[in-house]
């Protein structure tokens, strides 16, 4: 049973309605597709309510939850949309969420809308080039989000809380 840690923007979504409709209409989708795969998902998007709930966390008890997660996942998922304005969405949680996937040598995605891989950083760009990252657009997710599960199936699960 392979586990995905689903991550992309909370605290910068909170007032575009349309951004967070588009958040969560990714997320339904994607977790739909693992969970009926066999797969486990984690996600903060669904426990705080795609935000909703967000004051009930602490800063340290999302950070202890997400780190956890981390090391429980076989893949780290990332979402990085556009705003209404065609801007990258500042989503500072998930980059650090890309780091520790990285460090913690995890297989990883990361869903773009078309054209916005150019509005990454240099340093963003360098780890999906040098870290073999997958990457796919949002159009061809949300159209066939089974076309991900064979990402998730080429990964071994791993077993217990590593």
């Amino acid at each position: 049973m392979r586990k995905i840690f689903i991550g992309g923007p909370i605290q910068y979504i909170q007032n575009d309605n349309a951004l967070k409709h588009k958040m969560r209409l990714f997320i339904d989708e994607i977790s739909k597709a693992i969970s009926l795969s066999g797969g486990i998902v984690f996600n903060a998007h669904i426990v705080e309510s795609f935000g909703d709930l967000t004051e009930n966390w602490t800063a340290s008890a999302i950070a202890t939850r997400d780190l956890e997660w981390m090391y429980k996942c076989d893949i780290f998922m990332a979402f990085l949309p556009k705003d209404s304005n065609g801007k990258l969405v500042r989503t500072d949680g998930t980059h650090i969420e890309i780091g520790w996937a990285t460090v913690l040598s995890k297989k990883i995605i990361i869903i773009v809308e078309e054209d916005s891989l150019d509005e990454c950083s240099s340093l963003l760009q360098g780890l999906i080039e040098a870290n073999n990252i997958s990457l796919y657009t949002l159009t061809l997710a949300l159209e066939n989000p089974y076309v991900l599960l064979r990402e998730f199936e080429m990964v071994q699960p791993r077993h217990g809380n590593q």
